[in-house]
């Protein structure tokens, strides 16, 4: 793949620009750190059984839905968001995976590759990697001398995009987005530093709102039950609702309530097609499930727990978080600017 910037330097990778970070780096959506150890970039049980999870090189969203259903490890998955002063525009990166001591970030130029190990495949890499001067919150990133750009999280980036429902941004709304970003952290004085004490972790101390594991846990039983069949539907009991089309039925159980679901389902069996299931799931609070709606499980069981999982305070902190992220677009005016 031919290098997308022309002035790119033909060396090796290791002398270029990207000193270490003075503070401690930073999402600059969620404000939570980089921090992690060996553990967080374990894929799991479920997820080393994908035929793909022994690969290096993946799409942004393979990479993604690798670990959907991890926790934390969502929080080891970022992009940079660039300012590149020659064409003087702005640029988003693929999916990299940082390691510690998390000091050098590089990651793809194309927003749509994902790669991990990038410190054992740089070399391979090379002209397919950006790698960035990392600037801090304070300074002018459009005064640069070089490529500069700074850190969000890959998921925080998808999920603000999707929740403000821009599908596609251009190099001039990147830009936009980029300002207001920067300017929220700058204003509000979201920068963390090293002694800066827990409670800096604005959005994700003390329960982390995204990387939920109760999720994670009701994924793993769920596919345990499709492993062992322990479903648990019977036979419908003979009743006038089992006898209404399929599309009333429906109708009628999307107005019921969870716990009037549930004493439908107990009292006459009330047996409904797992499809029925897949279109009731809340994918607007838990979008990571979107990573496993091609899997046969017991979608039933699943959607149920979801829904109690939605009324727990897990499931107010999650909500919380999306609002924050649409708040932002609505205070810095995005939500006029971007369509």
């Amino acid at each position: 793949m031919e290098d997308p910037n022309a002035h790119w330097p033909d060396i090796d990778i290791d002398p270029y620009p990207n000193p270490s970070y003075k503070w401690v780096p930073f999402c600059y959506i969620c404000c939570s750190g980089f921090t992690t150890v060996p553990g967080d970039h374990s894929l799991g049980r479920d997820t080393y059984s994908r035929p793909n999870a022994s690969e290096i090189t993946y799409t942004a969203h393979e990479l993604e839905d690798l670990h959907a259903l991890t926790y934390p490890g969502w929080r080891t998955l970022f992009r940079l968001i660039m300012y590149d002063p020659k064409s003087r525009s702005y640029k988003l990166s693929g999916i990299s995976q940082n390691f510690y001591p998390w000091r050098k970030f590089h990651a793809p130029w194309n927003e749509n590759d994902g790669l991990i190990s990038v410190g054992n495949y740089k070399r391979i890499w090379r002209q397919r990697l950006a790698a960035p001067k990392l600037v801090q919150c304070k300074e002018n990133i459009e005064k640069q001398s070089s490529l500069a750009g700074y850190l969000v999280h890959a998921r925080c980036w998808r999920e603000f995009i999707r929740v403000n429902k821009w599908h596609h941004l251009t190099k001039e709304s990147l830009g936009i987005v980029s300002r207001a970003l920067r300017m929220r952290c700058l204003k509000e004085c979201l920068y963390i530093y090293y002694d800066d004490p827990v409670e800096s972790f604005l959005i994700m101390e003390p329960r982390d709102p995204m990387g939920m594991t109760s999720v994670r846990r009701f994924v793993t039983r769920c596919r345990n039950r499709a492993k062992y069949k322990a479903s648990s539907i019977p036979c419908s009991t003979d009743s006038w609702l089992i006898r209404l089309p399929m599309e009333l039925q429906y109708m009628i159980m999307d107005y019921l309530s969870y716990e009037d679901v549930c004493s439908v389902l107990e009292g006459i069996q009330w047996t409904v097609d797992k499809g029925y299931w897949k279109l009731r799931l809340n994918l607007n609070l838990f979008s990571e499930i979107q990573s496993i709606l091609h899997e046969d499980l017991d979608w039933r069981w699943l959607c149920l727990k979801l829904e109690v999982l939605e009324r727990s305070q897990a499931g107010v902190d999650r909500k919380r978080f999306f609002t924050l992220l649409e708040e932002i677009a609505v205070q810095y005016g995005l939500t006029e600017t971007i369509k």
